[in-house]
């Protein structure tokens, strides 16, 4: 009779072999219903593989492939090197999987502008490119905690009723933990908008947020700005909001 002893030593040596053996197409069944995953063609094993034409969180992405990291398997989460590959965006970085949620760590990213999920009229498009890090993220049942940044380089506006695009400056943004369910955020940005505002994003969808922006504001932003202005002061107007984000 085999000792138990044995067993242990060789539970880990069969969980790695099934990891690496086994096809990646079971990974959807495997992964929690709040990622928001749909469609896909996935291709190699559970170990290292990629995901083609997928879509998360109602973003489409041409490609995300992944490495298993054998370390964190052997503490029993399923840490992962996740690397996208999309035209519009692009990035790199770790994700934990494991029965107390989901996280993600050193992600380096950028994205085209285009991609940012917020309802704007019809014809109204965004520009420029967001380049961004996310130091950790961890998103659990009872809470969700991100430490993040992101610089969104030469913000463009682009309507019908404009012959140009409307240049909106350089925008930087930071996320750290709030309550509960909630993050805490903060708005700058140069001319034209000397944006300075900081708020609480109440996930999923509620939003509170005060600050500052220019008195004179390009025409084609002006009626949003004016929509938040509660009071002007010299050069500058004071913004309040409280409610929900258009587009989540």
């Amino acid at each position: 009779m085999i000792d138990k002893r044995w067993w242990w030593m060789l539970l880990p040596i069969f969980l790695v072999s099934l990891v690496v053996h086994a096809p990646a197409s079971l990974l959807p069944r495997l992964l929690p219903e709040s990622l928001a995953l749909q469609g896909g063609v996935w291709q190699g094993t559970l170990w290292q593989g990629q995901v083609r034409q997928i879509q998360w969180q109602r973003q489409p992405l041409e490609q995300v492939s992944w490495t298993l990291s054998p370390w964190r398997f052997l503490l029993l989460q399923a840490g992962v090197r996740l690397t996208i590959q999309d035209p519009a965006v692009k990035g790199t970085g770790y994700a934990t999987l494991s029965p107390r949620g989901f996280g993600l760590t050193q992600v380096v990213f950028q994205m085209d502008a285009t991609r940012l999920p917020v309802a704007l009229p019809k014809g109204v498009r965004l520009g420029g490119i967001i380049r961004g890090a996310i130091e950790s993220a961890e998103f659990r049942a009872e809470n969700k905690a991100i430490h993040a940044r992101a610089a969104w380089k030469d913000a463009m506006l682009s309507t019908p009723w404009t012959a140009a695009p409307v240049h909106l400056g350089d925008l930087t943004l930071n996320l750290q933990p709030g309550d509960k369910d909630s993050l805490r955020f903060a708005i700058q940005s140069g001319k034209p908008l000397l944006l300075d505002v900081t708020g609480k994003w109440v996930m999923p969808k509620r939003i509170e947020a005060t600050g500052t922006a220019a008195l004179t504001l390009p025409q084609e932003v002006e009626p949003v700005f004016r929509f938040l202005t509660v009071a002007t002061e010299g050069d500058r107007r004071t913004l309040q909001y409280q409610g929900s984000i258009p587009g989540l």
